[in-house]
């Protein structure tokens, strides 16, 4: 055999071994969870939107699979609990992408987690919609608790500096809740303070305690919280005068209550603007409020 011939024999003994180690490597190839929904997002452009963290919030969760992942694209609910829809799609590594299922909220059912293969519910149940009592109130995130002429629903945590326990502090820090509410002044998502009140029209809402405690070595889930609130209603000696004064009060002048020095956190919302010229009396409840009129009624409606 020439010099020539094993010169050949080489060269291909070379790219068999190259061409078997790309394969392997290929083979062995791990997509992580973002890749994969980027594949998705790819495939179904209308997806990305699941990426935001705006409300009504959403997000993209994922499961690893042998060769690849499954994933849901979830919409959760703002101002109702649980997932109102999800499409759910296996990812490979080689980035093939399979729908795999959808899931649509039937009526007034909750559930909070769907399987990711199947996008079939886990755990569906019944809503809560038995009116509380006025008093305290423990809420996981995104549950939904109704006392009358209000609803408090627990949408995120907006900051948890807490001093962990086994942990020496200069300040003890703090926690701050994002919910949504729904009242007599209508609906509006607020920030509300571990130890600070926050009031409607009608109520006195306080976010008294928050659990678990904080540890060093720990991380909390959002699932993890359970949030204790003490809801009330506002009370005052003039409040059983018919003829006692009504006052226009709030951080956008939005509230109307027979207290003069109610306050309340500062999220603006255009309906605000429909207070200007509405009337600010006691109603024949006997309750400070807005006169209802067909114009408050259609800025309303239109804002």
């Amino acid at each position: 055999m020439n010099n020539n011939a094993l010169i050949s024999i080489s060269a291909a003994v070379i790219i068999l071994t190259l061409g078997a180690l790309f394969v392997l490597s290929s083979s062995n190839f791990v997509l992580s969870q973002d890749d994969a929904a980027n594949a998705v997002i790819a495939e179904f452009p209308a997806l990305a939107a699941y990426r935001t963290t705006s409300l009504p919030p959403s997000s993209i969760e994922g499961k690893r699979a042998p060769d690849g992942w499954y994933l849901a694209f979830i919409q959760r609910g703002s101002g109702v609990p649980g997932i109102l829809n999800a499409h759910c799609f296996y990812v490979t590594n080689d980035k093939k992408v399979t729908a795999t299922g959808q899931y649509i909220r039937p009526g007034d059912a909750i559930t909070e987690n769907v399987d990711f293969e199947t996008c079939s519910p886990i755990g569906e149940q019944s809503p809560r919609n038995t009116v509380l009592p006025y008093g305290d109130i423990v809420l996981r995130m995104g549950e939904l608790a109704m006392f009358k002429g209000l609803s408090i629903l627990a949408i995120g945590i907006v900051e948890d500096s807490r001093c962990p326990v086994d942990v020496q502090c200069i300040q003890a820090g703090t926690v701050r809740v994002r919910i949504e509410v729904v009242s007599g002044m209508g609906t509006s998502t607020s920030i509300v303070k571990l130890g600070q009140a926050f009031t409607t029209e009608a109520q006195r809402i306080t976010l008294t305690a928050v659990a678990p405690e904080k540890h060093s070595q720990t991380q909390i889930t959002m699932g993890d919280y359970r949030l204790t609130f003490n809801v009330v209603p506002q009370t005052t000696p003039v409040a059983d005068t018919p003829s006692a004064k009504c006052y226009v009060g709030g951080c956008s002048a939005q509230m109307c209550t027979d207290r003069p020095d109610a306050v309340s956190t500062c999220e603006y919302r255009e309906s605000y603007a429909c207070y200007k010229t509405a009337t600010c009396e006691r109603q024949k409840s006997g309750q400070c409020g807005w006169t209802p009129t067909p114009q408050l009624a259609a800025c309303l409606a239109n804002s």
